[in-house]
């Protein structure tokens, strides 16, 4: 018996990512909507990167309006990190008036629910039949 979570893989909706963006593109990027010239924006940006380490080496989480929030952490081990939170707008942005411009495959299988995604995975392999969980019963 195969598992939701394969039909998921084989049939949920995902997009399909371009090339990384580099530091110097997103420089270049920043420099043409800002007035900066290249070298100062990417110096900038390079720059973040020593600023939050500076503040996190201090125990100083730093909140960047529109960005997110970089607060320093400490695993069980004594590993120290970064843990961000990404600003709600940001992570939202995307799906303002539909703003996503990519390719996403299985578009047509958004919303699909359980049963669906069992019919499909089923028709694709007849010989091993998609197990949907039992539905627990209801406390009134």
């Amino acid at each position: 018996m195969s598992t939701f979570l394969e039909a998921f893989q084989a049939f949920g909706p995902r997009l399909v990512y371009n090339r990384t963006a580099t530091t110097a593109e997103v420089a270049q990027t920043l420099a043409g909507r800002t007035g900066l010239k290249h070298g100062q924006a990417l110096m900038v940006l390079r720059e973040l990167h020593e600023v939050l380490l500076q503040y996190g080496a201090g125990g100083t989480p730093v909140e960047l309006d529109g960005i997110g929030r970089f607060r320093p952490t400490i695993l069980r081990d004594g590993k120290l990190t970064l843990r961000v939170v990404i600003d709600a707008e940001l992570a939202n942005g995307l799906n303002r008036l539909h703003s996503y411009r990519g390719e996403v495959v299985n578009r047509s299988h958004i919303g699909l629910d359980d049963a669906g995604y069992k019919a499909l995975w089923d028709a694709a392999h007849p010989d091993n039949p998609l197990e949907l969980p039992a539905k627990s019963a209801r406390v009134a």
